[in-house]
């Protein structure tokens, strides 16, 4: 992202459009400032991840990488929900729905149908 931003800024900087250039500078160090703020939480997180044996196994699971893990790791006691169909729900993922009538379908999962 910064390579594309550098390259615009610098264009816009040899343009004579001079009102251009300082807010193309101010937006260039805004998004290097969130760049660098999403690598830090980027490390941290994945210390927290490396660094739990049960983070990483949860990593394992086919769809759940770093990020995911370690955020499920801060739920803390998973016995809470008293079923997978439960925490499902509790992370936004519900199955999709097609009914009629009496016939209730129930079709894929996922994070958007609910």
């Amino acid at each position: 992202m910064s390579n594309h931003l550098s390259k615009a800024t610098k264009q816009i900087g040899m343009t004579q459009k001079q009102s251009l250039r300082q807010p193309a500078q101010k937006l260039y160090e805004e998004l290097n400032a969130v760049e660098e703020t999403l690598q830090f939480y980027d490390k941290d997180i994945m210390k927290i991840y490396t660094g739990s044996e049960l983070g990483k196994a949860i990593g394992e699971i086919e769809g759940v990488g770093p990020i995911t893990a370690t955020a499920i790791l801060s739920l803390g006691n998973l016995n809470v929900f008293k079923n997978g169909r439960q925490f499902a729900a509790f992370l936004g993922l519900t199955p999709r729905e097609h009914s009629s009538g009496n016939k209730q379908r129930l079709l894929g999962i996922n994070a958007n149908s609910g």
